[in-house]
């Protein structure tokens, strides 16, 4: 999703590209550049205080091109902390201790990996691409007994069609998070139902051959939840054990929980930032937020742009101080414009550590020539250093129509999504020997983005690693 912020019709506009230096179309090692906020709103924080809390803010007023133009979506806020004893208590049973549950932090050290990320089970493979018609509960073996290297190509089958479609009465479902815990799937998503803003839908069940009759429901009904939240990303962070929610609302922000199930128990919402700052004089504007720790720091990730420049961000803090200490008046750009469309970086970004491994994995998201979308993929030993292009062309993309089979139902090609992980933690663990990833698909296309209809479904990793 992107966007340009605006009261009712103003929206978030992000045509996002990469100018690092190399030839046009391909990325190459671009150095890490910080900015520091020379110009801050001085009534930012003042008017994240005294925040009109109105439910029927306008979101997402983005018109889409079906060729080269952005999905897009419009940010106005409307939090409602007014308490409903009608919201639907799910609250998954916790009785019985699960060893999906991550504690510890993971070390970059592969031994101490291995111990650390034993605990939530990646669910078997299937040959359909959909794992929805085999043994697709979480395997009772240890996912880390092998590691597999960060591969240089991809391969992958989608289910072939939908897995998760909207609730009745909505148009989309998108912007997927997911985690295994406590004997469940537990997804998060964006909601956009058909005459209200957008909000979060909460999806569980025990096995993905079962999603297509999973209980789902709007977890904005939990009055803390209410108001304009969009693109979740869900875990539980080891230093105090507790659940985090990070949403755009449209800055970021979270809310936390003890049981991920328990859609009632969730916090009322707190900022991660308190403003997006200026660089160059011109304001930042963001979505996408992705948090990510390594042992010591804590790094969010984001889209956005300055001006008519079109950036990923990041900024950081001491993991002991999480979810405190941001600085939203340092921001590092980490990859910048290339492509004037800026259609070569987009947003919807997501940031894994992998397995066994001293390496981490960037995705984000572009648009091809023909308005479909497509993941490029980054690659760093270091997550506050620079990032080196890894399979980041359409032709030798993370995911695109040359290297994905049977997504003929996303009439966009592959949209914003999350890997199945090898944990819960804050770590964000991939086994890169099980990939999976979780993405929304176009269904149907709308007079403009708040009309176009999508729902969820899956890619199943292709490739012969011999340690599946």
């Amino acid at each position: 999703m992107i966007g340009t912020v605006m009261n009712h019709a103003t929206r978030y506009v992000f045509l996002v590209a990469l100018c690092c230096a190399g030839a046009a179309g391909m990325l190459t090692s671009c150095q890490t550049t910080r900015y520091v906020a020379t110009e801050l709103t001085d009534t930012a924080t003042q008017s994240q205080e005294t925040e009109t809390e109105t439910a029927s803010a306008t979101a997402d007023s983005d018109t889409q091109s079906d060729t080269a133009s952005v999905d897009t979506e419009s940010d106005t806020e409307s939090d409602t902390t007014s308490e409903s004893s009608s919201a639907t208590d799910i609250e998954t049973d916790s009785s019985t201790a699960d060893s999906s549950s991550a504690t510890d932090s993971v070390s970059t050290d592969d031994s101490a990996t291995q111990t650390a990320e034993t605990d939530t089970p990646i669910d078997s493979e299937s040959d359909s691409g959909a794992d929805t018609d085999s043994d697709t509960e979480p395997d009772s073996e240890s996912d880390t007994d092998t590691f597999c290297d960060l591969p240089t190509s991809f391969e992958w089958a989608a289910s072939p069609a939908p897995l998760i479609t909207p609730l009745p009465g909505d148009i989309a479902i998108k912007d997927p998070t997911v985690v295994f815990y406590d004997g469940e799937w537990h997804i998060y998503a964006t909601a956009k139902p058909a005459a209200n803003q957008w909000g979060l839908d909460y999806v569980h069940f025990a096995d993905w051959a079962d999603v297509a009759s999973a209980e789902k429901v709007h977890a904005s009904d939990n009055p803390r939840l209410q108001g304009y939240k969009a693109a979740p990303q869900l875990f539980q962070f080891s230093l105090d054990d507790k659940w985090y929610l990070i949403y755009q609302s449209p800055i970021p922000a979270f809310s936390t929980n003890a049981h991920p199930g328990n859609v009632n128990g969730w916090s009322e919402k707190q900022n991660l930032l308190f403003d997006l700052p200026s660089i160059n004089g011109n304001s930042i504007s963001g979505i996408d937020y992705w948090v990510i720790c390594d042992d010591d720091t804590c790094y969010l990730f984001f889209s956005g742009t300055d001006g008519d420049v079109h950036h990923l961000y990041r900024t950081s803090t001491p993991k002991s101080m999480f979810p405190n200490g941001f600085q939203y008046d340092q921001i590092d750009v980490i990859l910048q414009a290339q492509l004037p469309s800026g259609n070569d970086l987009l947003d919807a970004s997501n940031v894994y550590k992998i397995l066994g491994r001293n390496e981490y994995l960037l995705l984000v998201s572009a648009l091809d020539d023909n308005g479909f979308r497509y993941f490029r993929a980054f690659r760093t030993e270091n997550l506050g250093g620079d990032w080196a292009p890894w399979a980041d062309t359409e032709m030798n993309a993370f995911a695109s129509p040359y290297n994905v089979s049977g997504a003929d139902w996303a009439l966009d090609g592959v949209n914003h999504g999350e890997m199945l992980r090898a944990n819960n933690d804050e770590s964000m663990t991939i086994n890169t020997c099980h990939l999976r990833y979780v993405f929304q698909g176009k269904t149907v296309s709308g007079i403009d983005y708040e009309h176009n209809e999508y729902s969820l479904g899956m890619l199943t990793d292709t490739r012969d690693t011999g340690k599946k």
